[in-house]
């Protein structure tokens, strides 16, 4: 394992030079199946589906501006107490908007030649479309929650169920690319991961005292496995 890690850093290397200007039209649109899972205060979290759809301004070939909308949801704990030990459970159907800039190797690292050109198979062909990015936006969460305490049904856990909180989000993955017949980039399949902070305690809709039950922290987070696909449009 070492020695391919000390083999990628040589190539990345090797042939970080200029940007190249490859044909990448200046406008895309992107759709994306997204696996959302929360971390928030209860104990179990469950895994959930979503769609994001995307607008792509690509303002270099390796720097790409991208306004990004989320439908998804998040859910977790359960009136057993594996699932939490206060008995406290929520659904939450959010929307979100983000924007982010996704810096990718593509355009850093040199492909003239024969061996590094965009038509070939090579490990630096591979590499050079991993992306790495960071933003920021704001989530509406819509919280369906256990209200009620189990153990104690006087007791009504605190909080609210429609709340608008800011985040903060990072990200990573691979594009694989797909050319027409002139060899101009047409659609790209992207696989990636994305980690999102959110400030408040909106994800789950609970803000209970600390000194009665789980309170870690007033950050919720989520993330998403991200599978999509990107179309670019033809410049005119």
């Amino acid at each position: 394992m070492k020695k391919v890690i000390i083999l990628f850093i040589g190539l990345v290397l090797a042939f970080i030079c200029k940007a190249q200007d490859e044909e990448r039209p200046t406008f895309a649109i992107g759709t994306d199946m997204a696996y959302s899972h929360g971390y928030t205060n209860l104990n179990l979290q469950y895994d959930r589906p979503g769609l994001n759809l995307s607008i792509i301004y690509n303002h270099k070939p390796n720097l790409s501006w991208v306004a990004e909308f989320q439908a998804g949801e998040l859910s977790g704990g359960g009136l057993k107490p594996y699932e939490d030990k206060s008995g406290r459970a929520y659904d939450n159907r959010y929307l979100a908007f983000n924007m982010h800039i996704d810096f990718r190797l593509e355009g850093l690292i040199n492909t003239e030649g024969t061996l590094f050109n965009k038509n070939g198979h090579s490990l630096l062909n591979f590499i050079k479309n991993f992306y790495i990015g960071a933003g920021a936006g704001v989530i509406d969460n819509n919280v369906t929650a256990q209200r009620y305490s189990i153990y104690n049904p006087a007791y009504r856990f605190p909080g609210t169920d429609h709340s608008i909180n800011s985040m903060i989000s990072a990200r990573f993955g691979h594009e694989m690319k797909i050319y027409d017949a002139v060899n101009h980039v047409r659609y790209a399949i992207d696989i990636g991961y994305a980690h999102n902070l959110v400030f408040g305690s909106g994800l789950d809709g609970y803000n209970d005292p600390s000194s009665r039950f789980k309170h870690t922290s007033t950050i919720g987070q989520y993330r998403q496995i991200i599978i999509g696909v990107k179309h670019y449009l033809k410049d005119k």
